[in-house]
């Protein structure tokens, strides 16, 4: 297949508004080529859900590259996504942290099984479990053994709906700082061995 899609980024953490005439969905897309068809009707059929509000796409063709948007960036409102929309995307950001620690070990200027208190400002007793430390492997393998989001307060997303918890998360981490998290870093308290047991954890990858 010649296009690579390279980017597929959507506006799901809006609830959405119905796209009773998907034909109609405002677009930056002139539909001049047959990449540009293929875009459209694929771009349509995933507006077809009411819950979605806006698309972003890019695409990179040999040396080229393009965007595509549609909908809007808000419920209720007509404001076309542009190349300077700011998307939540989520967990897409492990990916780069993985990436940038690989081109790390690469370059020699850090080891996987590196203590990540090496990197850390001041002391961290409690990121060890029996003298075995959290190590920068365990961080990008969901084995770390940190809490799922720091501060650490399950009790907060009880009962929340997927299309309620972006909302919840923009709340919580509005006026969240760094030494926030080196703080509440501070507080954590590990109960098992780091590199043992699986424990999906957000705040991992930040560390």
């Amino acid at each position: 297949m010649k296009y690579i899609l390279i980017l597929l980024l959507s506006a799901h953490t809006f609830v959405g508004i119905p796209q009773t005439d998907k034909q109609n969905t405002t677009t930056n897309n002139i539909s001049k080529s047959g990449m540009d068809s293929i875009i459209h009707k694929s771009a349509l059929n995933y507006l077809s859900n009411s819950k979605r509000v806006g698309l972003s796409l890019g695409i990179y063709q040999t040396s080229n590259s393009f965007t595509y948007h549609y909908g809007s960036t808000e419920k209720g409102k007509q404001i076309l996504p542009t190349d300077k929309t700011i998307y939540e995307i989520g967990s897409i950001s492990k990916i780069f942290t993985g990436t940038l620690l690989a081109q790390a070990v690469k370059d020699k200027k850090v080891k996987m099984d590196d203590d990540v208190r090496l990197y850390l400002d001041g002391t961290y007793p409690n990121l060890e479990y029996q003298g075995n430390p959290i190590k920068l492997s365990h961080l990008v393998s969901h084995i770390s053994g940190l809490p799922n989001f720091l501060s650490d307060n399950p009790s907060l997303f009880q009962n929340i709906s997927p299309d309620s918890l972006p909302f919840v998360l923009t709340r919580m981490l509005n006026n969240y700082s760094e030494q926030n998290f080196l703080d509440d870093l501070h507080k954590v308290k590990i109960d098992t061995i780091p590199g043992y047991k699986f424990r999906y954890s957000n705040s991992s990858p930040n560390s």
